[in-house]
C-alpha cells in the first residue's frame, strides 16, 4: 500500500475529485519542513497553507513544543524542535511497521 504525502482522498469535496490534507497533516508537513531552519514566507508556501490557518498551526505546534521560533534581522525563523524531530520518527516507524510506503 502507498500512501502519499499531504493527500487524502475526500470524495464530495470538488466535485469528487478533490484531494485535502487533514490538519494533522499539515502539522507534520510543517515539522518536516522546519527540519531546516526556515523563514515564515517561506514555510507558509511550503506548507501550502494560508495566513490565518498558518498561525493556527504554528500555534498549536509551539504549545506543544514541536516548533519554536526565532528573530532573524527583521523577519522570524521557525525550526523543529528536538521532540518535534523526534514525533517525525516515531511518523516513519509506525508507517513502516504498517507496511505503508511513505512518500514525502
Amino acid at each position: 500500500m502507498i500512501v502519499r504525502n499531504r493527500l487524502v482522498n475526500t470524495l464530495g469535496v470538488r466535485g469528487g475529485y478533490g484531494w485535502r490534507r487533514t490538519q494533522e497533516e499539515i502539522m507534520l508537513d510543517i515539522l518536516q519542513i522546519a527540519t531546516t531552519p526556515t523563514g515564515r514566507t517561506r514555510l507558509m508556501s511550503l506548507a501550502n497553507t494560508a495566513w490565518h490557518p498558518f498561525q493556527k498551526y504554528v500555534s498549536r505546534l509551539k504549545s506543544l513544543d514541536l516548533l519554536n521560533e526565532t528573530t532573524r534581522g527583521r523577519g522570524v525563523i521557525y525550526f523543529t524542535t528536538e521532540k518535534g524531530k523526534d514525533a517525525l520518527r516515531k511518523r516513519e516507524a509506525l508507517w513502516k511497521d504498517l507496511g505503508i510506503k511513505y512518500e514525502s
